[in-house]
């Protein structure tokens, strides 16, 4: 309850069975118990809601959930012995209760949750406490995070047409300048334009003689274009 929830120690000792709302799937924590002293309505897995639904069943509404001891910190270690875990790890950090509530920040980075709703859930003020403080990196995220960028490898024919002039393959652009030259000019037959030459019989391009471009007819032999 204390990782999914992220609840503190003194939230979760004072949880009574009329906290819980099983249609909603909603947890109270009352305003006077609350740290920042405002009633909390958090949310509930629905197989937690469900194992709750059928532990508290039959109690009275003021009946307490969890017989918490007044330290915690004794439990737990018996806890963790019984593990096999130490109590405190080799750069020095403690795993006392409160590692819970940090267990649940970063669970929910881990799962992908916004940064806001992470911060609503544990009921942070600033969200930098939520992301800097409460907010750890699990072993091989990182590499995990580095595995699904982009490949910005290049392929053998890649390199190829990387290497060669003007984005040509090294191949082609050590052969003739012929093969380099893109063939952009329609090839000429001779019926596509008249034989004769049309600037030593005085006309313009459209074969119309300037003197009488009203009345001008096609020379022989030749098609006016339109």
């Amino acid at each position: 309850m204390a990782v999914e929830s992220g609840l503190r120690r003194n939230e979760l000792k004072t949880l009574t069975v009329g906290s819980f709302d099983f249609d909603r799937l909603t947890v109270k924590v009352e305003a006077g118990y609350s740290k920042h002293r405002r009633e909390d309505v958090l949310p509930l897995r629905k197989e937690t809601a469900a194992a709750f639904r059928s532990f508290l069943t039959g109690k009275l509404p003021t009946a307490r959930v969890f017989n918490m001891p007044d330290k915690t910190a004794k439990m737990f270690k018996a806890d963790l012995a019984a593990a096999g875990i130490d109590y405190v790890d080799e750069a020095g950090r403690y795993r006392d209760f409160h590692i819970l509530r940090h267990t649940t920040g970063s669970l929910l980075a881990v799962s992908g949750v916004h940064p806001k709703v992470a911060q609503s859930i544990m009921r942070h003020s600033d969200i930098n406490l939520t992301m800097s403080r409460y907010t750890h990196i699990f072993r091989g995220q990182e590499s995990d995070a580095v595995a699904k960028l982009p490949d910005f490898s290049i392929s053998s024919s890649q390199q190829q047409v990387a290497t060669g002039t003007d984005n040509n393959p090294v191949d082609v652009a050590q052969s003739s300048p012929e093969k380099l030259t893109p063939q952009l000019t329609p090839q000429l037959t001779p019926t596509a334009f008249p034989v004769r030459n049309q600037l030593a019989a005085g006309v313009n391009s459209l074969g119309v003689k300037p003197e009488k471009a009203d009345n001008h007819k096609p020379l022989q032999g030749e098609t006016l274009c339109t």
